[in-house]
């Protein structure tokens, strides 16, 4: 009898959440963009689009954590937005922490790639 648990294997349902997540994220973000490029940031938009990165981050770190390879390096990448996950208030009140949302949008891109998640 094997004491270990394996790592279960992505249902197609939560793979169509994490993609609609994606989804919802990119269309959020390319708010941010527009209120960026307008110079005049719509707390809002960014709210929301921060909500669903902290949701997305919530749910794409088990997942690259049980991975290996490659998404060991990305993982260490989204340590820099965990305490984002823990108060999200963090990028709302301190303005380095704010721009650093655009990196997050390409880290969480990444994530999906190495996933295989972007592909679909």
């Amino acid at each position: 009898m094997e004491d270990q648990l394996k790592q279960a294997t992505a249902s197609l349902q939560y793979r169509d959440i994490l993609i609609l997540h994606l989804d919802s994220m990119t269309l959020l973000y390319r708010e941010v963009l527009r209120d960026y490029a307008k110079t005049k940031l719509d707390e809002e938009n960014f709210n929301e689009c921060l909500t669903e990165m902290v949701i997305i981050i919530d749910h794409l770190l088990p997942k690259l954590e049980g991975s290996g390879g490659t998404a060991k390096e990305l993982v260490s990448q989204f340590n820099e937005y965990f305490s984002w996950t823990e108060n999200i208030m963090i990028p709302k009140v301190d303005i380095k922490e704010r721009k650093k949302i655009h990196n997050l949008f390409k880290l969480i891109l990444k994530a999906y790639d190495v996933l295989g998640l972007s592909h679909m």
